[in-house]
């Protein structure tokens, strides 16, 4: 059996949806039709059944699976012997992660990372959803939330205390003010399990956000812009000219953490190890751990 199909049969069942396969696999509705009729055809019985909801596997689909998953990660450490021959480091790198860090973290680093691997290639793939490292969605994820589930490695890059800031100027206007006359910049409204609203819904519930986004960044413009005040990671923050801690004598801020994963399998091939391994020895900036939290791995 071509790994090609197989690939096609493994999004399929995972994705539940012909149409979301194919956007993953970059190619049409109509070509994973065509691949999955052909294997039906070759197992001469349905793998999957079209429904209301999506795309069921069917029990032969289901028994399939472990050996399809099985052929996936050997076609992963097959592609690692052959990188591992190479004279020079190449290919491509997928790094999943928030467009904030992707922009104020991430970027600054090319430069010098393209100096030491001039022909590796980064792909970043941003957005505050996340991707699924077990699918192999991406090679590289930099998240605030560490995953609980799945074979990955997992090392915390960062550590710090949320704070509540302000531009300069509204500082200067507000800062002598409670914090329940400040203009409060929150989180989306479906965003409630952020750790910023729930501190803010049990420290202060009598609070309601003038403004809400689902991205740090347009809250922190929102700031800058002089709309009121938000809670952002400090070490982050404090990368930005203009903005202002506000004073007061609140209870402790929330904690955030940022952690850099990857699929065990993959973390071993050396394009990807090249590039986790850069990420890792920073030391500069929000990439400096505070307190004394050591790595954590799995």
């Amino acid at each position: 059996m071509r790994w090609d199909d197989v690939r096609i049969f493994l999004e399929v069942y995972r994705t539940g949806s012909l149409t979301q396969a194919a956007r993953s696999l970059q190619t049409t509705q109509a070509t994973i039709s065509r691949r999955i009729a052909g294997l039906e055809d070759a197992f001469g019985r349905a793998l999957f059944v079209r429904t209301p909801e999506g795309t069921a596997p069917t029990d032969l689909a289901r028994h399939l699976l472990p050996s399809a998953e099985a052929m996936e990660t050997a076609s992963v450490r097959m592609n690692t012997v052959r990188d591992s021959f190479g004279q020079e480091l190449q290919g491509s790198v997928r790094l999943a992660t928030t467009e904030d860090v992707c922009a104020n973290l991430m970027i600054p680093l090319l430069a010098p990372f393209r100096r030491l691997h001039p022909r590796l290639r980064i792909e970043f793939v941003t957005g505050q959803g996340l991707v699924d490292l077990t699918r192999l969605q991406a090679d590289i994820a930099i998240r605030t939330v560490r995953p609980t589930q799945g074979d990955l490695i997992i090392k915390r890059l960062t550590s710090t205390s949320g704070q509540i800031f302000g531009s300069k100027a509204y500082a200067d206007t507000h800062g002598e003010k409670p914090p329940t006359q400040w203009d409060w910049i929150g989180w989306g409204s479906d965003q409630h399990y952020m750790p910023e609203e729930r501190w803010l819904k049990e420290h202060l519930p009598q609070v309601e956000p003038v403004l809400r986004a689902n991205s740090m960044q347009v809250r922190r413009s929102a700031v800058l812009n002089n709309l009121g005040v938000t809670i952002l990671p400090r070490d982050f923050a404090l990368l930005f000219d203009g903005l202002a801690p506000m004073p007061h004598a609140l209870p402790q801020m929330p904690r955030y953490a940022t952690w850099i994963i990857a699929h065990a399998t993959l973390h071993k091939e050396p394009r990807v190890k090249a590039v986790w391994d850069f990420i890792v020895n920073q030391d500069h900036g929000a990439f400096k751990t505070q307190g004394s939290h050591p790595p954590e791995h799995d």
